[in-house]
C-alpha cells in the first residue's frame, strides 16, 4: 500500500513539473492576406491564390485550388506565406522552407520572383483585402451621402449581349452599412445566368467610381462605370465576356 501511494505521488508531482504548453492566442489578420492572382513570365499559366490569416508553425496558411498545382508546379509543396507589405512576400513549405521570395516591381503593383530553373513568377493582389494590405488602394471604401446612395441603390438588369432581353436583375439595395462599408445586395427570384448565381452577389460598395459586388463567399468583382451611367466589366469591342448591369 505504501508503495502504491509513493507511485501515485510521484506521478503528480512529475505531472506537475512538465512545461504547459499554451496555444498562441490569434493575432489580428495580417497584411498581405487576401486574394492574389500569380502567373508564370511569358505563359498563360495562371492561378488565383488565397493568403489566408490563420497562423501556423512556420507562417500563415496558404489555400488554392488543386489546379494551380498542375498549371504551377513550384506551388505542389507550398503551405505557408509571411513577409511585409513593404518589403517582400515569402512562399515556403509546411517546414518554413522558402520557395519563392517575392519582391516589388518599382510601379509597386505587383511582386515577383525567380524559380530555380530562372524563371519569372509574378503576383498581384486580386481583391480588396489584398489591394489594401498592398497599400494600393484606401482601407476605406468611398463615403456615399444619402442622395448618391439613393441615386445608386435599387434594381439592374444583368445584360451579357444587348441584343437579347436580361434574364437576371439584381437589386443594391441602401440602408445602414456594414462595418466594413458594405451594402447588402440579392438577386432576384428568378434569376438564370448560370455565372451570376454562382457568384451570388450579397452585398456592394463604390470604390473609385467603381461599382464593387461582393460574392456570398468573400470574392469580389469591380465593374467600371460606364458614359452611358451603366457599370460594366470585361468590356472588349471584340469580346464575348461582357458583364453590364443597367438600371431598371
Amino acid at each position: 500500500m505504501l508503495i502504491r501511494t509513493f507511485s501515485l505521488v510521484s506521478l503528480i508531482v512529475a505531472a506537475a513539473l512538465v512545461p504547459v504548453r499554451f496555444l498562441p492566442v490569434q493575432a489580428a489578420q495580417p497584411q498581405f492576406s487576401g486574394q492574389w492572382d500569380m502567373s508564370l513570365d511569358k505563359t498563360n499559366r495562371k492561378c488565383r491564390v488565397t493568403l489566408r490569416p490563420e497562423s501556423g508553425p512556420n507562417g500563415y496558411a496558404v489555400a488554392m485550388p488543386f489546379g494551380c498545382k498542375r498549371a504551377l508546379p513550384i506551388l505542389v509543396d507550398v503551405e505557408r506565406w509571411k513577409g511585409d507589405p513593404d518589403k517582400n512576400l515569402v512562399f515556403a513549405t509546411a517546414a518554413g522552407t522558402t520557395i519563392l521570395d517575392f519582391q516589388w516591381l518599382p510601379d509597386h503593383k505587383a511582386l515577383t520572383s525567380k524559380g530555380p530553373d530562372g524563371e519569372a513568377y509574378h503576383i498581384e493582389p486580386a481583391d480588396h483585402n489584398a489591394k489594401v494590405a498592398a497599400n494600393l488602394v484606401p482601407a476605406k471604401p468611398t463615403v456615399l451621402d444619402a442622395p448618391s446612395l439613393n441615386a445608386l441603390a435599387g434594381k439592374y438588369a444583368l445584360v451579357r449581349d444587348p441584343k437579347i432581353a436580361s434574364k437576371c436583375s439584381l437589386s443594391l439595395l441602401a440602408g445602414k452599412p456594414s462595418p466594413n462599408g458594405n451594402f447588402k445586395a440579392a438577386l432576384e427570384a428568378g434569376c438564370t445566368d448560370a455565372g451570376m448565381k454562382i457568384f451570388d452577389p450579397v452585398g456592394w460598395r463604390i470604390e473609385d467610381d467603381k461599382l464593387v459586388l461582393i460574392a456570398r463567399r468573400g470574392h469580389e468583382a469591380s465593374l467600371a462605370k460606364l458614359p452611358d451611367g451603366t457599370f460594366g466589366k470585361d468590356i472588349e469591342p471584340k469580346s464575348s465576356k461582357t458583364l453590364i448591369l443597367k438600371k431598371l
